[in-house]
């Protein structure tokens, strides 16, 4: 049988040296107290009888028996050595104790960890699974939004094509609006007129109703005289009839650019009659007379007289009211006021036509309408070439103003 020693025997306290199964003290590690020859044959105690007998008859000495100091010794040592083995396993089942508590902790953790990761997980997997139906939801709107917005994207393409075609009409519509507005300028306001009713064609076409006047090549203030006398007995005054003037509206940017919606209407009584309509049918208000008076003139000064001198068409302003004449400047800065319609002729004494000083006649001028509760605010003058029929102004303002201008011819 193998000899076993202390070094390997679980009950060797090393650090102490002690053997906590017998006890004692363990000199020799390797030779463990437990085999030792005292151990494996048990000590006979001699009694007292014969140990004296042994004496009394000289025999051999025996070995002394163990004292009682030994042996009080030897258990104290073994109460040591089992108080500290019993201390050693207070501290390892502590220990294992605290181990334990430790791991119960970091169990109880992981249990509540893994419990919270569960109901997290199964609030996520819900979460997932409404975002998944929000997601098909979403993704059948699209494909229907998607389907939608090709439907109009054609629309629109269609519509497109429509407002090109509807802006080109409007563009037409528009330019014929204006063409509308300057005809009617042409017709109805002053001096856009004057192209229509003072042209050439115009002035030529009441050569008859000159020569019928009676008018002569030498005579030329007689000539003016019986050109006045004339419309004055063949033309009555009469007031034009009421014609629709649109105004349109116009772009914000102020372009011309007329709009077709928000177009309004005015009536208003305003017409300008052709030099020819007017002495035909015999009927005209101060428009229509100063025009014919101002045409019959020219004709006369270009195909009769021979000589061509300046004459104007003066719009006389009372405010609200507006009224045409003929004003004939003279050399000296004299005047000469021509006006059927108003009844008034620049004349002499004599009730023959004449010319006086611009300053002077036009005061006469102001006090003839005075007596009919009129003031002249303004007064403008205008040059009308009739053989293009354009026309420009030549003078505006007061009527002193306009004195001071007549004055310098």
């Amino acid at each position: 049988m193998r000899r076993k020693s202390c070094l390997v025997c679980p009950y060797y306290l090393r650090r102490s040296g002690y053997c906590a199964l017998l006890g004692v003290k363990v000199h020799d590690p390797l030779k463990p107290p437990c085999l030792a020859e005292n151990f494996r044959q048990p000590e006979v105690k001699p009694t007292t009888e014969t140990t004296l007998f042994q004496v009394d008859i000289g025999s051999e000495k025996t070995p002394p028996a163990v004292s009682q100091k030994q042996s009080v010794k030897k258990s104290s040592t073994a109460r040591a050595a089992a108080f500290i083995l019993f201390i050693l396993l207070i501290l390892t089942n502590t220990t294992w104790y605290l181990e334990y508590l430790r791991l119960s902790t970091e169990h109880s953790n992981l249990v509540n960890r893994y419990q919270d990761l569960t109901s997290n997980y199964y609030a996520l997997l819900s979460n997932y699974n409404e975002l998944n139906r929000n997601f098909d939801f979403l993704n059948k709107s699209y494909s229907s939004l998607f389907f939608e917005h090709v439907k109009l994207m054609k629309e629109y393409d269609s519509l497109l094509r429509d407002y090109a075609f509807l802006n080109d009409k409007c563009a037409k519509t528009c330019s014929s609006f204006l063409s509308l507005l300057n005809e009617l300028e042409l017709l109805a306001y002053t001096p856009h007129a004057f192209r229509r009713v003072l042209n050439w064609n115009a002035v030529e076409a009441i050569g008859k109703y000159v020569n019928e006047s009676g008018v002569n090549t030498w005579d030329y203030w007689g000539s003016l005289q019986k050109i006045y006398d004339y419309i004055r007995s063949k033309v009555r005054y009469a007031y034009d009839v009421e014609i629709p003037v649109p105004s349109p509206p116009l772009s914000p940017d102020a372009n011309d650019q007329v709009l077709l919606g928000g177009w309004s209407y005015t009536m208003r009584r305003n017409y300008v009659q052709t030099p020819e309509f007017t002495i035909k049918y015999g009927q005209g208000d101060c428009d229509d007379q100063a025009v014919l008076a101002y045409a019959m003139i020219k004709y006369y000064m270009i195909k009769i007289h021979g000589r061509e001198y300046e004459l104007y068409v003066a719009a006389i302003l009372f405010g609200d009211e507006g009224h045409l004449a003929v004003f004939l400047p003279v050399q000296g800065g004299q005047l000469t006021i021509i006006d059927p319609a108003g009844s008034y002729l620049t004349r002499d004494i004599n009730g023959r036509i004449c010319s006086r000083l611009a300053s002077i006649e036009l005061q006469n001028y102001r006090n003839w309408w005075s007596m009919g509760k009129r003031q002249i605010k303004r007064i403008e003058l205008y040059s009308v070439n009739v053989k293009t029929g354009s026309y420009k102004q030549v003078a505006s303002g007061t009527l002193e103003e306009i004195a001071a201008f007549l004055s310098k011819s």
